[in-house]
């Protein structure tokens, strides 16, 4: 919410935009949990991607 208020994100239902967030970051874990690949070097910097992209931001990524 106050990403959006200050004009850095664009506007959005801040409840709904981080229940979706919350379900889809657990549902990328699932696998790499279950699989014992979960290698914190590879997988964070993806998640920063996808919840930055999924707000409408942009990362490092993009440039």
């Amino acid at each position: 919410a106050a990403g959006a208020a200050a004009g850095e994100l664009p506007p959005q239902a801040p409840e709904l935009t981080a229940a979706a967030l919350v379900g889809a970051i657990a549902e990328a874990l699932v696998g790499p949990l279950a699989d014992g690949d979960a290698a914190p070097g590879e997988i964070i910097p993806g998640l920063i991607t996808f919840t930055l992209r999924a707000l409408g931001g942009h990362d490092a990524a993009d440039a």
